[in-house]
């Protein structure tokens, strides 16, 4: 992987080598095989390489000549087969489709300036990333997936949710997981350490001053990190919104792509009457957590909750009822089925179970603690 060398970090065209934003992006990528991937700001090329690995074709962009020139050197070497094309965002390949998108782009939000390539997108704020996510999916094929990594900006009187939600067009599955959040004070200065800058230096503290200065006029509170999954689709969209704070010992691609297949599944079976014929069973990694506080007489159970212990260690909180459903899902019965015999054994009307379950059903099984299964 050939990249620049740290000590030309504050020249404006510094091409990046493998960090950790290259490897989150690359640990988060869905991995199944498809015909075309394109890798929109390839920058060294890290995404690009490793789709070759599972993609049959492989477009890489940048506007970057360096960048480009760094990539075409390091597929070279490696004896990888990546189309290369010059130009900003989009706009190389204008007309056409492709089954996956990967982009880690500039995504640092801030002033409408350009310090350096690789991170500044020269639009003012988070406007490039809303039109990367608005314009994305007119280049995926039907059912093809993007994935990148992006910043957004919590502003005052605003949730962070609802403005990513008006960047989505419509036809589009979306899963953005906030992964970071941080004070506009912290935010400047973990870029410009990571420029290089010297944070005591009058450059850095004129570049620092003016950047908060902007924050404070377009009341910005915090700046969101994380990844966002976007998914062409004819069907009824789903879109989540999540927050995934600290560490993640696991890649998420898998969960990536298991929540794509969850949806789908999700979608197929809208309808109540469908999900209660529907058998499924607590998958093998989710275990049952209950606690208890001390008391005069000993402890005293207060609380249980179930969690994954894989992947992003998904965790819902449940009660005696939940609990008791959960534990019946084996497979063997339909979620019907389970439902009124513990309407049965709890003395509560089944209509009223049913109303209060099935939306908790629907989550554990978009967070993949209930699995589909198949009778015998």
């Amino acid at each position: 992987m050939l990249s620049d060398l740290d000590a030309r970090r504050q020249d404006r065209d510094h091409v990046t080598g493998v960090g950790a934003a290259s490897l989150t992006l690359a640990a988060a990528t869905v991995r199944r095989p498809v015909g075309s991937l394109l890798d929109l700001g390839t920058g060294c090329g890290v995404q690009a390489l490793h789709a070759g690995r599972h993609a049959r074709a492989v477009t890489a962009t940048d506007v970057a000549p360096r960048a480009l020139a760094m990539a075409r050197a390091t597929f070279a070497l490696n004896a990888v087969d990546v189309e290369l094309v010059e130009g900003p965002w989009l706009e190389p390949v204008a007309g056409r489709r492709f089954d996956q998108i990967v982009s880690n782009p500039p995504f640092v939000p801030g002033p409408a300036r350009v310090d350096y390539v690789y991170r500044d997108s020269g639009q003012d704020g988070d406007a490039a990333l809303a039109a990367l996510l608005r314009a994305l999916p007119g280049h995926l094929e039907p059912g093809g997936v993007a994935q990148l990594l992006g910043s957004w900006l919590h502003v005052r009187g605003e949730d962070w949710p609802d403005r990513v939600r008006s960047w989505l067009p419509p036809g589009v599955d979306a899963w953005i997981v906030q992964r970071e959040v941080s004070d506009p004070a912290l935010h400047v200065g973990t870029w410009q350490r990571d420029a290089g800058l010297d944070l005591a230096s009058p450059e850095a503290r004129a570049q620092a001053g003016a950047w908060l200065d902007w924050m404070e006029r377009e009341h910005v509170e915090a700046v969101g990190f994380g990844y966002l999954t976007v998914r062409r689709t004819d069907g009824e969209p789903t879109v989540v919104f999540e927050d995934l704070l600290g560490d993640v010992a696991d890649p998420l691609g898998p969960e990536t792509a298991g929540w794509l297949d969850r949806v789908d599944w999700l979608r197929a079976h809208a309808g109540d009457d469908a999900l209660l014929a529907a058998p499924l069973a607590v998958a093998p990694s989710v275990v049952l957590e209950t606690y208890a506080q001390p008391g005069a007489e000993g402890w005293t159970e207060v609380g249980a909750a179930v969690a994954r212990l894989d992947g992003p260690r998904w965790r819902h909180e449940v009660d005696g009822p939940a609990a008791a459903l959960l534990a019946g899902c084996q497979g063997a019965l339909a979620l019907g089925e389970l439902v009124e015999l513990l309407a049965v054994a709890h003395d509560r009307p089944a209509g009223e179970l049913v109303a209060a379950t099935l939306p908790a059903v629907r989550e554990f099984v978009r967070h993949g603690v209930l699995v589909p299964s198949v009778r015998r």
